[in-house]
């Protein structure tokens, strides 16, 4: 009798029997978790959704968005809308009648850092139903956007909801984010298109060759994005990575941001002392003891602790930021009006009005101050002041509002970004200004038509 399969290969078989079952497990598990907890590993979006493909990065409809609180570590989750807008749902077809606001902005106005309902945006409608008014304050904004690709949604998703208002959230980042183009790294490959003035003083939209690059290529946060037992996988890894990081990071950028800052108390050395220091594994008590030897002041010490403290936000910080002057002829502003004035002309093809808004008043500041990222001088208050005086001639120069927030927007202690206090502020402000600046359109205005 002839022996089975089972019979010749025992370990084989058995080993076959286990590695099926393990797989049919993974994939059960893997279906279980998408349909009943589905979770979501990034606020920014990919490049290979919908929207990704057509702006550089962004969701898919109804795509989950993770949202962390920096300062509370607490995580939320919700939903983008049906188009893939950090927003609730909306008709292209306003069969309310309602007036509205469409905006566009980045991160801030996207709500990093704030679930979706503690968005300005949704403040700000939410405040106009209050009074009864019929309005609608659409949001369409994504995380590290330039204001070049704000253009290009407004072209393209913007116009179709026929708004009355457009208004432009400004970030002073979108002056560098508009040249993202010519960073030779990651950033230049994931924008699929840019602006340039020409030489007869015109803007010109052209494509980025090396977008294509980026838009096939398979990376390891794509692949995770898709696999619900990936995303835990990952998430386990980096809460790991967070836990067991050192409290402090010494990098080049931040001493020279300390020098920046104690500029004639920063002692000889310090600065070589402590790159020797970065180069070993070294303890939090070692850095107190170094600075122990310099005779620094408990205030100057403070300084050099705060900054070296392990934010990710802080590597971002290069000396002296906040000090570049602010020229109105730099090229930044140049396609900065540039870009504002395309989009006037989009407004008025659609017979809506264009309006810029800004919070960098005295709150963001003093933000920056507390965290050593501007000094306190004539200088860098001149430098700083003059973002809005800027905004203020353009919008002036086109005849377009623009709203300067003038109460200070809280932040959050280890992030940038405006916190659930400081996005209140801000749809207080602009609410301020949507009330007097049409305040006749509003008079006939209700909640059901």
């Amino acid at each position: 009798m002839e022996k089975s399969k089972f019979d010749r290969y025992p370990r084989l078989t058995i080993t076959g029997l286990i590695l099926t079952g393990l797989v049919l497990v993974i994939f059960i598990l893997e279906l279980s978790l998408r349909f009943i907890s589905p979770i979501a590993v990034s606020n920014v979006g990919f490049v290979d959704t919908i929207n990704g493909k057509t702006y550089g990065w962004g969701f898919n409809p109804n795509a989950l968005v993770r949202i962390e609180d920096p300062d509370t570590g607490k995580v939320t989750q919700d939903n983008v809308n049906n188009r893939g807008w950090r927003d609730r749902s909306r008709s292209l077809i306003n069969k309310k009648n309602s007036f509205r606001i469409l905006v566009l902005g980045d991160s801030l106005t996207f709500g990093f850092i704030v679930p979706r309902t503690g968005t300005f945006t949704q403040l700000l409608e939410n405040k106009f139903l209050k009074r009864n008014l019929n309005v609608e304050v659409i949001n369409i904004s994504y995380s590290g956007w330039s204001t070049s690709q704000q253009l290009e949604a407004l072209k393209l998703e913007g116009v179709l909801y026929k708004p009355d208002v457009v208004l432009v959230h400004f970030c002073i980042n979108d002056l560098d984010e508009n040249f993202r183009y010519e960073d030779p790294g990651k950033f230049g490959n994931r924008v699929p298109f840019y602006h340039q003035i020409s030489k007869n003083n015109k803007l010109v939209r052209r494509t980025n060759a090396r977008f294509v690059l980026e838009q096939k290529a398979i990376t390891r946060k794509y692949l995770i994005s898709k696999s619900e037992i990936l995303k835990r996988l990952w998430l386990a890894n980096l809460s790991f990575k967070h836990q067991t990081q050192p409290p402090y990071d010494i990098s080049l950028n931040k001493i020279n941001q300390i020098k920046h800052i104690l500029d004639n108390r920063f002692p000889k050395h310090l600065d070589s002392e402590l790159i020797k220091l970065s180069r070993t594994n070294f303890q939090a008590s070692e850095i107190n003891k170094l600075l122990s030897k310099f005779n620094l002041s408990k205030n100057s010490i403070s300084v050099v602790l705060r900054l070296l403290e392990n934010r990710p936000f802080l590597k971002e910080i290069v000396a002296g930021a906040e000090n570049k002057p602010n020229n109105f002829s730099d090229r930044r502003w140049l396609l900065y009006e540039a870009i504002i004035r395309e989009m006037q002309n989009v407004c008025e093809s659609i017979g809506c009005s264009l309006a810029i808004s800004s919070d960098h008043g005295k709150g963001r500041y003093k933000w920056q101050k507390e965290w050593y990222i501007t000094k306190d001088d004539d200088i860098s208050r001149t430098n700083y002041f003059s973002i809005n005086k800027n905004l203020g001639r353009i919008a002036d120069k086109l005849g377009i509002g623009f709203v300067a927030a003038k109460r200070g927007s809280p932040r959050a202690r280890n992030d940038s970004h405006i916190n659930l206090e400081g996005n209140e502020v801000l749809a207080d402000e602009l609410f301020n200004f949507f009330m007097f600046k049409y305040k006749n359109r509003f008079k006939d205005l209700n909640q059901n038509p």
